[in-house]
């Protein structure tokens, strides 16, 4: 006998369905309901399988990528088995940085916690590097989209004149939601505009938002990077060294 749980909700300690508990006798069976509930209704993105006492079963669940999370905003899909409980993530994009590109990475971030420093100054070194590269990107294309590229900059400049200030934090929130609203009307003719807008988002978070322990790598640099290989896959390199450059050469 076994119980599936279309449409399922894991929460911390228990899990709850959108549609009732079912129990049937062969997987197959199962299989075959899953079929039936996926063409009537909406898309099942999770699903429960397991023994009629719980005593073992497969839990899979699929979501939608948080940047910030798992440094990408591609399907993540999670898989539980138990009782020997293991936890799977798998990510649409696999290998965001080349082999020498995460171990510059791991160097990098070891030598900024060293240092101590401080997340506000990545995200205003972070500011400083994409409106240094959205002034290049507008000189170098200033028929592409205009309007749109000078209202990235503006928006940067305000993050960037905005930091250690009394309501910095205030301040920039108006700009991040202004910012999605960009990415939404960009992300359907102008993907590469769009990419370059996302990076630019990441600066308009509060100062105190980063904590290593609530967060898969220590600092947001790999998340910079990540998402700046949207905009420009070569980038890599030349924005290591720019980190380097701000943040740990003076010190």
């Amino acid at each position: 006998m076994y119980v599936v749980l279309p449409c399922h909700s894991p929460q911390v300690g228990y899990t709850y369905t959108r549609y009732p508990l079912l129990k049937v006798r062969s997987n197959q069976v199962a299989f075959k309901i899953w079929k039936i509930l996926k063409a009537k209704t909406e898309m099942p993105d999770f699903l429960a399988f397991c023994a009629a006492d719980f005593s073992y079963g497969v839990v899979v669940d699929v979501f939608a990528g948080d940047p910030l999370l798992h440094r990408t905003d591609d399907p993540v899909y999670d898989i539980k088995i138990w009782p020997q409980v293991q936890f799977i993530s798998t990510r649409k994009m696999i290998g965001p940085f080349t082999e020498h590109e995460e171990e510059v990475l791991e160097t990098l971030e070891s030598e900024l916690l060293e240092k101590q420093i401080p997340y506000v100054l990545m995200m205003k070194m972070y500011a400083i590097f994409l409106h240094t590269l959205a002034l290049e990107t507008c000189a170098e294309k200033p028929d592409d989209s205009p309007a749109e590229m000078a209202q990235l900059i503006k928006n940067l400049e305000m993050a960037i004149a905005s930091f250690g200030t009394e309501y910095s934090d205030e301040s920039r929130k108006s700009g991040r939601l202004e910012l999605w609203g960009m990415i939404k009307r960009l992300e359907q003719k102008q993907l590469r505009l769009a990419a370059l807008v996302r990076c630019a988002v990441c600066c308009f978070y509060d100062e105190s938002g980063w904590n290593p322990d609530h967060k898969e790598d220590l600092t947001p640099i790999p998340l910079y990077l990540f998402l700046l290989k949207k905009f420009d896959p070569g980038i890599g390199l030349d924005f290591v060294a720019y980190v380097r450059t701000h943040l740990l050469a003076s010190r």
